[in-house]
């Protein structure tokens, strides 16, 4: 028969007390038990050793050692919640808070506290007020990890709150690379961008790698734009534009955009200079009023090439094309 030992000492000691995966361990003075686990040593028994009366946690939340493991474990795989006050949530319900003001702060430090291997940021329902730039940007060596920023759809609003100081200045709600975006509403207050995809850059291309799914843009100078290089590979699907003067002004190749709606945009989809090996298909581009001869539902610069731009419902202007190569049928206007 096995012998099971356990340690022993003064309840200090056996707190930060190395044990292994399923060593146990007594504190004399207090008679409180503690086990070891992959997420370190942990309390197991209540004062005085009573089962019944346990299980004691830091927090002092009644729950069993299993759901204790499980609650330290499940903010090392790094999915934290973030609420805001003015919505009801409470410190309770979320790993950060925001206040109201200066939100992107909570929502940085939130990115900034994931580990080397990703994770998720969830936002709960709310509006969250964006004063400065939003710059979401992974690291070369944190590129290949996948990182989510999700919210609950149209509900979950960033919503730019400062005036830009003098006209013609633009600034932005986000800024990112190498991330997938779920389920979250931009609104610009016709004062900021929306996206911009242009940070976290490694040396030998300007890789994207970013997702946009459920996401609603509105009310920005640019809904979603990309500039000063070429990006590739990123995939807007499924989202919403709407009242922006520019939906999208995008400088990048290698690139899906399929099954979006651009509702009264005063320009929808700008492939500009260099929109190479482009994917547009299946949008649903209309607005109110007739398009001025500067404004456009689809625009193809004329260095773009191979691009494919088919099955779109253009409403009330046909798609501008130029360039080489590109494919463009079955387009409705």
């Amino acid at each position: 028969m096995a012998t099971i030992r356990m340690k022993r000492g003064i309840q200090s000691d056996v707190e930060t007390m190395p044990l292994l995966s399923g060593e146990m361990a007594v504190a004399l003075d207090t008679g409180r038990v503690y086990v070891g686990t992959e997420e370190g040593t942990v309390p197991m028994m209540g004062d005085g050793g009573d089962m019944d009366t346990s299980i004691y946690d830091p927090q002092k939340k009644k729950q069993d050692i299993f759901a204790y493991v499980d609650q330290k474990r499940s903010k090392r795989t790094a999915r934290f919640i973030i609420g805001t006050a003015s919505a009801g949530w409470t410190q309770e319900d979320c790993d950060y808070l925001c206040d109201g003001i200066d939100d992107q702060e909570e929502i940085l430090n939130a990115f900034n506290a994931l580990p080397k291997e990703g994770g998720e940021i969830m936002l709960l329902s709310g509006k969250y007020s964006i004063t400065e730039k939003l710059g979401l940007s992974l690291s070369t060596n944190r590129k290949d990890k996948p990182v989510i920023l999700r919210g609950n759809g149209k509900s979950t609003v960033l919503s730019w709150e400062k005036d830009v100081p003098y006209a013609g200045q633009s600034t932005m709600i986000l800024e990112t690379a190498y991330i997938s975006l779920f389920d979250l509403c931009l609104d610009g207050n016709q004062k900021a961008d929306g996206i911009f995809f242009g940070s976290g850059f490694d040396s030998d291309f300007y890789r994207c790698l970013t997702v946009m799914n459920n996401v609603y843009i509105v009310n920005t100078k640019v809904g979603v734009r990309s500039g000063g290089a070429y990006y590739e590979n990123f995939a807007i699907t499924n989202c919403y534009f709407a009242a922006n003067e520019q939906a999208m002004k995008l400088f990048a190749e290698r690139c899906i955009l399929s099954n979006n709606i651009f509702r009264n945009n005063d320009s929808a989809i700008d492939f500009s200079s260099r929109g190479n090996y482009m994917y547009c298909a299946g949008n649903s581009i209309y607005k109110e009023g007739e398009y001025t001869s500067s404004q456009y539902t689809i625009k193809l610069a004329s260095d773009s090439t191979k691009c494919v731009i088919v099955g779109n419902v253009c409403i009330g202007k046909a798609p501008t094309i130029s360039g080489t190569g590109n494919i463009v049928d079955n387009n409705v206007s």
